[in-house]
């Protein structure tokens, strides 16, 4: 049996008291542009509004819109990093090689041709995490096609 419901955050349906992913930072970061470099990598413009230096992990989720994908995101790459007093940047983080499959009912995992939607922030995309920080992940729609 290859079904995951119950066994993982990407299918579950409640609501958590803290999801997936959430408090791997010690101070706020808010984000803007989410750009596309190329075919495994993001670059996020991140602020940090704190008073003393402080460590936080930027984290991407994807979701594929595919009848075989789990209805939560998933993660697919973060980046750890240190921010001093009032700094911007941009991170850039490399997504893992598989960011772009799904896996069948058979249990493989194979490339998925279509729309999926990227999310970059300091948690996941979800209405719980976004009511804990107050804040929502940037997001972007891309559009892959078979070679």
């Amino acid at each position: 049996d290859y079904a995951m419901t119950g066994r993982t955050y990407r299918y579950f349906e409640g609501e958590p008291l803290y999801p997936f992913g959430f408090g791997l930072g010690y101070g706020r970061v808010t984000y803007g542009s989410l750009t596309r470099e190329d075919d495994d990598t993001l670059r996020v413009r991140a602020h940090y509004d704190g008073a003393t230096p402080a460590e936080h992990v930027t984290q991407v989720y994807v979701r594929a819109h595919s009848a075989d994908a789990p209805p939560n995101p998933r993660l697919c790459g973060f980046s750890r990093d240190t921010f001093q007093s009032g700094e911007t940047r941009d991170i850039r983080i490399t997504l893992d090689k598989d960011w772009a499959h799904v896996v069948n009912g058979a249990g493989e995992k194979v490339p998925f041709y279509g729309k999926f939607t990227l999310y970059a922030g300091g948690s996941q995309p979800d209405a719980r995490s976004v009511a804990l920080t107050g804040q929502r992940p940037v997001s972007m729609d891309i559009t892959l096609e078979r070679p």
